[in-house]
């Protein structure tokens, strides 16, 4: 019953979280994290507290769960409607011409195959690691992989406040802009990449000690890596920011199939020699030649010559 309001409730928020991704691409990033992030959040704390306080049951807490995200995303499409005029529908308006629903339809499979792959390459690993170590591995590289995505999530969220504003000057051309701040922006990345690596060697040991025990510790030559995945992470992450901000999602779904082949081959193969660190070791190696290498070459490409990498 609770999995099935908790459906229910997602499946009832879809269509009105749209109005984050058009804050987003309003120049609006601050109000789509508020609606999309601070407000369910802190509405689903109040319902967490009332549910102790009233000693109700977990069916309880995933109802008013989910009419708390469903009241965040609903006043979250009223803010966008009432302050954008230019949003409402007008019947009598001829609207310009915009792109196809098959277009459309197209460009968003791209991206669900973009994400699909993802997900294959971040579980691709325990699945080697179980099969040749056994699942006491998984765990010690999982926990290690989880401190250090908390990074990576946070490389993430500079990225999507940086890709409207990007989005905005390609689509008017504004290249001599676009050069001037990518390398910038990329400099600035690098450098919080390179406080990863070496604050995760550091610091990851004592940490991972603290929070689950000194025996899921994976060893220095993993952690080492780990963070050199963290620093190439801020180069890619960007660069794919710049892809997608020239709607080009054709090169990253023949770029990801790549990086899972070279990413399962190496790790089969390193992993029957050195253990654990093969696996991070192969993860490492083929972004390094996707996204590293290639994917420099393909935003150039796609930019036609105008983007200096």
């Amino acid at each position: 019953d609770t999995l099935i309001v908790l459906l229910i409730g997602q499946l009832l928020q879809q269509p009105l979280t749209l109005c984050f991704s058009i804050f987003t691409g309003l120049q609006q990033v601050h109000l789509a994290r508020f609606y999309q992030i601070i407000l369910p959040t802190t509405l689903s704390f109040v319902v967490l507290i009332i549910t102790i306080f009233l000693w109700r049951s977990l069916l309880f807490l995933s109802a008013l769960t989910a009419i708390a995200t469903l009241l965040a995303a609903l006043i979250g499409m009223l803010h966008m409607f009432l302050q954008n005029n230019e949003l409402r529908f007008n019947p009598l308006e001829k609207l310009p011409s915009s792109p196809t629903t098959k277009y459309i339809f197209n460009k968003g499979l791209g991206y669900f195959i973009i994400g699909i792959a993802s997900l294959i390459i971040l579980n691709s690993d325990n699945v080697v690691i179980n099969q040749f170590l056994g699942p006491t591995y998984v765990s010690q590289f999982a926990i290690s992989y989880k401190l250090f995505s908390l990074a990576y999530v946070l490389i993430a969220l500079i990225n999507s406040s940086v890709w409207p504003i990007l989005s905005r000057k390609i689509g008017r051309r504004e290249w001599q802009w676009v050069n001037e701040n990518y390398n910038f922006l990329l400099f600035l990345f690098l450098i919080f990449g390179g406080l990863i690596w070496v604050g995760g060697v550091a610091f990851a040991k004592p940490v991972i000690s603290l929070w689950a025990g000194a025996e899921n510790y994976a060893g220095n030559l993993t952690i080492f890596m780990f963070g050199a995945y963290g620093y190439v992470i801020s180069f890619s992450a960007f660069n794919i920011t710049v892809l997608n901000s020239l709607n080009s999602t054709k090169v990253r779904i023949w770029l990801i199939p790549l990086e899972v082949c070279i990413n399962l081959i190496l790790s089969i193969v390193l992993i029957q020699s050195i253990g654990i660190s093969g696996v991070a070791i192969g993860t490492l190696a083929s972004l390094l030649v996707t996204e590293i290498w290639l994917l420099p070459l393909c935003i150039h490409q796609e930019s036609q010559k105008h983007i200096q990498i």
